[in-house]
């Protein structure tokens, strides 16, 4: 329905509290759309988000979504969150009314080039990373995606002279209609996750895969050399594969030459910075760069300024983050972390830091997205002194690590602050608490936000010092 939302009959399905629904909302009702909101919460739980579209008008059906929401539809456009397997998305299909989502409204209507970046690890801070890298390049920027803007309200003011840098989910691309949406298409490492809603690896993988489709002839499928999953995939007709990795980089690609990121984009080498000049936590954070500054220059952005750009990025909140020390215990917040994965990542970063950080108190837990546990139990037994569980996942991780180190050395507790307490007593004098969930928040709070907020409102209880 480009461009035919006036006067259609829209159901926006799902409102949420991130901002894409809201944004999404806005757009509709300007465009000339009779909009009905439906969401599973009640008004007092969307209470901000219906406050903040008081000037609009639409219609709501709060606390669930009866069929009869689909009465006189038009379009429906989806929250990424409402699976494919929900009642009112079969009955939707059943129904033969089209779909799309906040990002396919976008999409369909951008008039810039777009850069996109996927992944299981690391794609927030590359996607924040590759925005930098433009900016920096003087190139008007538009930031957006996962990472909780919604870019629809500001449609009219982008150009085609502009760049628009997107974090884009699984969830996000499932809703995708076909279509050359993807000027560059950028993969950080794939792995596994969100187990719970697509039941196999090879099934989370696909929906990965998928995205290919939609990048624009002449675009760039931009992958890890180093990535099992995504190095192995071959870009579409028309458009070029480009790869990035620590080793030496063939004409065409990236790469790294004694410790320096190096582009050979053009055939031959340009040096763009040495990795310890990266101002972040994590041997990992190279490729990270590496990856954000050849999208910035597959997009028009010269080298110096991707090395201007990583110079001073300063890190997103969450993520690795030295707080500060409660007496002489450093606290760092990784509460971005929702996978097991990351955690091991987390863990092996904090191996690299000088000085090292001193014996590490690991504090996770939450609700289980059915990822294997292995991998995290044996990170915990070779890296840590102690590990602290909270959550719904707390007995599962319990007895995987009962098979790697002695039990004496794990606490459960009912919640987080219980767990955080004793990681806090367990890491006097001067050890390292890291918190680092490796679970999804939902069996305590609203996401993985509320619940770092929690931590750091806990931490400043207790007298931290920022550093």
């Amino acid at each position: 329905m480009k461009g035919g939302l006036s006067g259609a009959q829209v159901l926006l399905l799902g409102l949420g509290r991130f901002g894409g629904g809201a944004g999404a909302l806005r757009f509709l009702v300007r465009r000339g759309a009779k909009v009905r909101v439906t969401d599973q919460r009640t008004a007092e739980q969307l209470a901000p988000t219906l406050e903040a579209s008081s000037d609009l008008e639409f219609e709501t059906v709060l606390g669930g979504h009866p069929p009869s929401v689909l009465e006189r539809i038009d379009l429906v456009v989806v929250n990424p969150a409402v699976p494919p397997s929900a009642p009112i998305r079969r009955e939707i299909r059943r129904r033969g009314i089209p779909e799309t989502s906040e990002l396919g409204l976008f999409l369909e209507r951008c008039p810039a080039p777009v850069t996109t970046i996927s992944g299981t690890n690391g794609k927030s801070t590359t996607t924040a990373m590759t925005a930098a890298v433009f900016e920096a390049a003087r190139f008007r920027t538009f930031l957006g995606g996962n990472l909780g803007t919604s870019l629809l309200p500001g449609l009219e003011e982008i150009r085609p002279a502009d760049r628009v840098v997107l974090e884009v989910s699984s969830f996000q691309a499932d809703l995708l209609p076909p279509g050359p949406w993807f000027r560059t298409l950028l993969f950080t490492y794939v792995g596994v996750d969100h187990l719970d809603r697509y039941g196999t690896p090879a099934a989370y993988r696909e929906s990965k895969r998928r995205m290919l489709s939609f990048l624009a002839p002449g675009g760039a499928l931009v992958v890890s050399r180093e990535d099992p999953v995504s190095g192995s995939w071959e870009a579409p007709p028309g458009t070029r594969k480009v790869t990035y990795g620590r080793d030496l980089p063939e004409p065409g690609h990236l790469g790294m030459r004694e410790e320096i990121l190096v582009s050979a984009l053009s055939g031959r080498e340009e040096s763009i910075l040495p990795a310890r000049e990266i101002p972040l936590l994590g041997r990992f954070q190279a490729m990270n760069a590496l990856a954000a500054a050849g999208a910035g220059i597959l997009g028009g952005a010269p080298a110096g300024s991707a090395a201007r750009a990583l110079r001073k990025f300063p890190g997103l909140e969450h993520r690795l983050q030295p707080l500060g020390r409660i007496g002489k215990v450093l606290v760092i917040d990784n509460g971005v972390s929702t996978a097991p994965e990351t955690t091991v990542s987390a863990l092996e970063a904090l191996e690299e830091m000088d000085p090292a950080p001193g014996p590490i108190h690991l504090v996770c837990g939450g609700k289980s997205k059915g990822a294997p546990l292995d991998a995290l139990a044996g990170a915990a037994a070779g890296k840590t002194a102690t590990v602290h569980l909270f959550g719904r996942a707390a007995p599962d991780l319990a007895a995987a690590l009962g098979k790697k180190m002695p039990l004496c050395r794990a606490t459960l507790s009912r919640t987080l602050e219980e767990a955080l307490e004793k990681a806090l007593a367990a890491a006097f004098p001067e050890g390292t608490l890291l918190f680092s969930p490796a679970f999804s928040s939902f069996d305590a709070y609203l996401n993985y936000r509320q619940r770092a907020q929690a931590f750091r409102k806990w931490a400043r209880s207790r007298g931290l010092k920022p550093l």
